[in-house]
């Protein structure tokens, strides 16, 4: 049986419009003209109707020609020989999960199971077992409602996946500890807040954040400039104080790799990146483009985020800005569930790919159209 990999290829078929078109207009700028003398002339044959052969000829070989390549772009494959045995269905664990639970989730009593590695990508071994399985065999994958370790490429199955969602259990929340990777900030505040402004506050608050970290001996830096002070390098933290939208340069400085933390913010928007004692969030963390924005909904003052009162903010913030920030590998489940395969593997043997066969024969057929193009004729 005859299948084919890549059937867009027979859109090349809409090539062969262009010799029968040449062909047709060549045909009807034909005109036979009559003339007084002519009956003077005495009748010889005309090569008329072997001239009109020779073109049949030539246009069927341009046509052969364009038909064999665009099969060879289809890519044809040849499927025989006997079906592989039925194999075993296969029921596949992510961590994470506990073993009593997938037992109680799947009944399937004559299932193989396997438990994925933990540490590793789960889409990149989801898709090394299923290069390695049979076709037809039935696979059902276990996962977590919160998947992690994702990349940017949605997950393509070959196989028909039944897509399990179990709930786990929560893990421990630790606290962070200090990182010792140097640290730099760049505050941006309005000029009139050193001198007793509403933002003075925020920047009394910033310096403070600064004090703890020079008494606790980390390596972090603060700086302090105006607004319409130049943005700092991409590698440099910038602590945007004000309300309002972000003026359009730091936007597109964020976007291109900057990371910052702006004050007043929308609230709502991305996730929690720190929150307070009783779970309610402080920071927010976002990916505009491919930079990083920690957002807070209100101004930096300990009336408003009481959070700011703790001794442990300082060491908090220090380990959340130092570590390194990256794009969120992590979503629920069964919005990442594998796209439906657009062909299911039919229960055939090896495959014998065609294209070298279908590339000759169209070699051949260039061959000779050049040669019967060419030839010279009485």
């Amino acid at each position: 049986m005859i299948a084919w990999l890549t059937p867009a290829g027979f859109g090349a078929f809409a090539a062969l419009a262009v010799p029968l078109l040449i062909h047709w207009m060549r045909r009807s700028d034909r005109r036979v003209v009559s003339f007084a003398a002519e009956r003077y002339l005495r009748e010889q044959p005309h090569p008329r109707e072997d001239r009109a052969w020779h073109e049949r000829v030539l246009l069927l070989l341009r046509l052969l020609l364009l038909t064999s390549l665009a099969l060879l772009l289809a890519w044809p494959v040849w499927r025989g020989g006997r079906a592989p045995p039925p194999q075993a269905p296969w029921v596949v664990v992510a961590p994470g999960i506990d073993a009593a639970a997938a037992h109680a989730a799947v009944d399937a009593p004559l299932a193989e199971w396997h438990w994925l590695q933990d540490g590793a990508s789960l889409t990149s071994q989801l898709r090394e077992l299923d290069a390695a399985l049979a076709p037809g065999t039935a696979l059902t994958v276990l996962v977590p409602e919160h998947v992690g370790g994702l990349d940017a490429e949605r997950l393509r199955l070959t196989h028909a996946v039944s897509w399990r969602a179990l709930p786990v259990a929560a893990a421990p929340i630790t606290a962070p500890s200090v990182s010792t990777l140097p640290l730099t900030l760049s505050v941006r505040y309005d000029a009139p807040a050193e001198a007793g402004a509403p933002g003075a506050t925020e920047v009394g608050v910033l310096r403070a954040v600064a004090a703890a970290w020079a008494a606790a001996r980390v390596p972090a830096t603060v700086e302090f400039a105006a607004r319409d002070t130049a943005l700092p390098p991409r590698s440099t933290w910038l602590v945007w104080l004000g309300g309002g939208d972000l003026p359009p340069a730091v936007a597109a400085w964020i976007r291109a790799g900057g990371r910052a933390l702006a004050t007043r913010q929308k609230d709502g928007e991305g996730e929690a990146a720190l929150s307070d004692a009783d779970g309610v969030p402080i920071l927010r963390e976002r990916h505009p483009g491919s930079g990083t924005l920690l957002s807070l909904a209100a101004p930096l003052l300990p009336d408003a985020v009481p959070a700011l009162r703790s001794a442990r903010f300082p060491q908090e913030l220090y380990a959340l800005m130092s570590e390194p920030r990256e794009a969120p590998d992590r979503a629920p489940a069964l919005s990442i569930a594998p796209v439906a395969p657009v062909t299911t593997p039919a229960a055939a043997g090896r495959a014998l790919a065609l294209a070298p066969p279908v590339a000759l024969v169209a070699a051949l057929l260039f061959l000779i159209e050049r040669s019967y193009a060419t030839r010279r004729r009485a």
